[in-house]
């Protein structure tokens, strides 16, 4: 809602025009960069995880003896 203003009183903002196309962009990059961010933080767990199960089960598999000795 804009002020009603008297004819004597001059705006000094008037030539000020801020660029809004920037920001969709900036939004639309932020975006990208969280999800890209989601994704990778998910294929390092992901592999630290693989990682892990194969050593558990190497040396469960190398102490563990099934059977009669």
């Amino acid at each position: 809602m804009r002020a009603i203003r008297d004819e004597n009183d001059y705006d000094d903002y008037d030539d000020y025009r801020p660029s809004a196309a920037a920001a969709p962009r900036r939004e639309r990059r932020l975006a990208f960069e969280i999800a890209l961010g989601i994704w990778l933080g998910g294929v390092a767990v992901a592999a630290t995880s693989a990682v892990g199960w194969y050593l558990i089960n190497t040396l469960s598999s190398v102490s563990i003896q099934f059977g009669a000795p």
